[in-house]
């Protein structure tokens, strides 16, 4: 019979194991759903391309530095769902009439998916995916007009761990307040960088272009943050719309209505997203976003059960450590933690 001290040592290596299988998933994309239009091993004479934009009946692929118009091949992709994203590596080809065909992909490094249904309940849902092979997500978020969301920041930071990509969090119209809730001194102190910009005075700006330089990023937030103001100030040449602040309501307008990927420097690339009211992350297993709270990982291995989910159970720690006030614990990001659980 293994005695107390052994029955520890087992639950904390079984934790520890649970949660190392879920961060492999998660670099691998097993959450994401796989079509068979991977091909890893391309057919003879194609080329090599990069998703720019998906429209209704065609789509925009990056060869080299020239955008061209394309479509998928009805021969290989004839009675499938498509599975494409921009940011996809696709192999391309001509057809007779010189026209570019799209007749596969390569398999993703990472991604950004959430729910189609765009639902912050926990329901039968469909994946969707913003953005493929990024490398840094940035969350944007506005100090005012609309003001810090923490919540959205939450929900896109598991979003983009479980896509295995890195996030940092940028802070626009920083000219605007002069005010900074106290939730950012936490998400600095769990190891995401914070950047203070404004697409006005160019505030932050070189710290952000040394960061994003030879990388590809993709930019999410709420609608009316400020996202699409901040890639044009990166660079300015980028044909990319946007509208002032409303008179009425104080608010930044919604202008960017698909994903769009740009290229703003050699090997720089920016995939700029549609901004939204509601951010669901039910495409996630209740079960595993225990492990993209990175908080909860040492106190976890003093909890009762190797299982905890730190909601209801007995001698939970990360709970106790709440309730004592301890500063590894943040109420708010629990608060978030529990809602998306779904036991606010």
């Amino acid at each position: 019979m293994p005695n107390d001290w052994e029955k520890q040592r087992n639950k904390r290596e079984k934790i520890k194991r649970d949660r190392a299988q879920y961060k492999q998933s998660s670099r691998t994309g097993s959450s994401e759903p796989m079509k068979n239009s991977i091909l890893e091993t391309p057919p003879e004479q194609v080329g090599a391309g990069i998703i720019s934009s998906i429209h209704k009946n065609k789509l925009e692929i990056l060869i080299g530095h020239h955008t061209v118009e394309a479509k998928f091949a009805p021969a290989v992709f004839a009675g499938e769902e498509m599975d494409f994203a921009v940011g996809d590596s696709v192999w391309v080809t001509k057809d007779a009439e010189e026209r570019t065909l799209v007749v596969g992909r390569k398999e993703r490094k990472s991604f950004l998916g959430r729910s189609r249904s765009d639902s912050t309940r926990y329901a039968a849902s469909e994946w969707h995916v913003l953005a493929a092979n990024v490398d840094i997500g940035v969350i944007t978020v506005s100090l005012k007009n609309p003001d810090v969301q923490s919540e959205f920041i939450d929900r896109y930071l598991i979003l983009l761990q479980d896509g295995a990509i890195t996030p940092i969090i940028c802070l626009t119209k920083a000219d605007l307040s002069t005010e900074r809730p106290a939730i950012l001194d936490f998400y600095t102190s769990i190891g995401v960088p914070i950047i203070e910009t404004s697409s006005v005075s160019g505030r932050g700006m070189a710290e952000l272009k040394a960061m994003l330089s030879k990388k590809t990023a993709v930019f999410v937030g709420q609608s009316g943050v400020g996202k699409s103001s901040l890639v044009k100030a990166i660079d300015p040449s980028l044909d990319i719309a946007t509208q002032a602040v409303s008179i009425g309501t104080g608010e930044g307008k919604h202008t960017t209505t698909r994903s769009n990927l740009y290229e703003w420097e050699e090997g720089s690339f920016i995939i700029d997203t549609p901004g939204i009211r509601s951010l669901g992350v039910e495409v996630i297993p209740k079960k595993q976003i225990r492990f993209l709270f990175p908080e909860f990982s040492e106190l976890a291995l003093r909890c009762k059960y190797h299982d905890c989910v730190h909601i209801a159970e007995p001698d939970c720690a990360v709970k106790q450590a709440l309730q004592g006030v301890h500063p590894a614990i943040n109420q708010q990001r629990y608060d978030s933690y529990r809602r998306m659980m779904g036991n606010a």
